[in-house]
């Protein structure tokens, strides 16, 4: 009888202990599953956010950046993808939620380096999709030219000097290199470290499960130069309406990436009238000068409207300010206020950009491309007319210029 009564307490305490776990579980599956179904609504607030601020893009009101200034960011992560390439993900220090941006456009950071005292201004394409906590750039190292040009300040210091840990200011994303809101197909042509952007979109339109009917041509002299493999290997084994090929300009041996094409040349017209069927796509072009500009010519050449034809500037981290002025004397001269500088400068016909006016009264203005792409030398302008040498590649805010590709027109004041 004892031992009856001590079977059935027995009995009763495991029931006991099997009903106390069976209720932990029940808790700890109900909270996993209200975690999911929070991070699933995040990323989903975070999507639609995505897509608005794409349609937001090609309102021309909406264009602006997300904040003003600089803002501090963190290293988190630094990761080799190719030889002389290095990703950087950056987080903001404030922790704070990131807004979302368009796939393809760029940030601007202030490279600390050490000949500079207000460190470097520099132009790097975010080259993954928009997400809420980080940014990611991925940055070649720029080599020394044959004719003698000293490789790139911004990009060796980034490569050698910044890890995990450090601290870089950085602006909001800016810039028009970017994906349409249609289905319309699309061609990507990418040539060497000008893939950033690139990848940018197609991770974007990979996430976003898109069926759009997407030809990536990606440019590079061997299988060293290709920027994460890994990643394009499993696009292409995931989504068939990608379809990639891997140009190579120079011999050698390769190293296969499955599911891609490989053709033994540089992107050509001649080659993408080959492959590409006839249909009304739009084409995305980033690369070195030459390359954009011979695939441009091309294009037109074949019929393809210059309005689906989009090119991002890729070229050199500084340009001579002799690239849009030709300094030539003339005889119209107008007076610069430099407002908050309270210095007064005569401009003279051939005396440049505004820019270089206060370079040479040593009025300190901020800048970086000096091409009108970066938009760091955007300066508002208080009263008289200016005018742009050439268009610049980044909305402008009502009132304002760019200084690197601005001169004026009629006495003025600026706020510099």
């Amino acid at each position: 009888m004892i031992g009856f009564v001590l079977y059935l307490v027995g009995s009763l305490s495991i029931a006991a202990a099997s009903v106390r776990i069976g209720v932990m579980l029940r808790r700890r599956l109900r909270r996993a599953a209200a975690r999911r179904a929070r991070r699933e609504r995040e990323a989903n607030r975070f999507a639609d956010a995505v897509e608005q601020a794409i349609s937001r893009h090609f309102d021309e009101s909406a264009d602006l950046p997300a904040w003003d200034g600089w803002r501090r960011f963190e290293v988190r992560r630094k990761v080799v993808e190719a030889e002389g390439v290095c990703s950087f993900y950056l987080r903001p220090s404030d922790s704070a939620e990131l807004p979302a941006y368009v796939p393809g456009q760029y940030l601007r950071l202030r490279v600390p380096v050490e000949s500079s005292e207000d460190g470097l201004i520099r132009c790097y394409s975010l080259s993954d999709r928009p997400r809420s906590d980080h940014y990611r750039i991925t940055v070649k190292r720029c080599l020394p030219t044959t004719d003698g040009t000293p490789p790139g300040a911004g990009s060796a210091w980034l490569i050698d000097h910044v890890d995990v840990g450090h601290q870089l200011d950085v602006q909001a994303p800016i810039g028009r290199f970017c994906l349409t809101d249609d289905q319309k197909p699309l061609v990507f042509l990418a040539g060497g470290i000008g893939v950033t952007p690139i990848l940018s979109m197609l991770n974007h339109l990979v996430e976003s499960r898109s069926s759009r009917d997407v030809w990536f041509f990606y440019g590079i002299r061997g299988s060293h130069e290709i920027v994460m493999p890994d990643h394009l290997r499993a696009i292409a084994r995931s989504c068939p309406n990608i379809r990639i090929h891997l140009c190579y300009s120079h011999a050698g041996e390769r190293t296969e990436i499955p599911g891609t094409t490989a053709h033994e040349s540089m992107i050509e017209v001649d080659l993408l009238r080959r492959l590409l069927p006839l249909r009304p796509f739009e084409f995305y072009i980033c690369g070195p000068d030459a390359m954009m500009d011979a695939l441009t010519v091309g294009l037109q050449g074949w019929g393809v409207p210059p309005a689906r034809i989009h090119t991002e500037f890729f070229g050199a981290e500084s340009v001579s300010r002799a690239t849009h002025h030709d300094h030539v004397p003339g005889d119209r001269a107008v007076d610069v206020v430099f407002a908050r500088s309270g210095q007064t400068v005569r401009w003279i016909e051939g005396d440049g950009s505004l820019l270089d006016l206060a370079h040479d009264h040593g009025i300190r203005m901020e800048s970086g491309c000096r091409n009108g792409h970066c938009g760091s030398c955007m300066t508002a302008v208080k009263s008289g007319r200016v005018r742009h040498i050439c268009t610049p590649s980044l909305r402008m805010r009502k009132g304002s210029c760019l200084a690197c590709i601005a001169s004026p027109e009629t006495d003025i004041v600026i706020d510099a």
